[in-house]
């Protein structure tokens, strides 16, 4: 009776140990693509913030050629 008793304590100090083992690496694996998920989220922030920035600079520059462009226009009918 002794001896099944201690083959059974045996047997669960492996399982749990080697569950541990796996939950710790699972964990390890989890946290690390978690950290490399919120790098490539932030890098796609700072692009569209960027993305954003230049926008309003295309549309500022927009709005001075058209300026421009009626300015050339006016001149060159005083022109004529």
């Amino acid at each position: 009776m002794w001896k099944e008793i201690i083959i059974a304590l045996i047997t669960l100090a492996g399982t749990l140990g080697g569950a541990l083992i796996v939950n710790k690496k699972s964990t390890a694996l989890f946290t690390y693509r978690l950290e490399r998920l919120e790098e490539y989220t932030d890098k796609h922030d700072e692009l569209v913030e960027r993305t954003v920035e230049l926008e309003k600079h295309s549309a500022i520059l927009d709005e001075q050629m058209s300026s421009a462009k009626s300015k050339i226009d006016r001149l060159d009918e005083i022109v004529r």
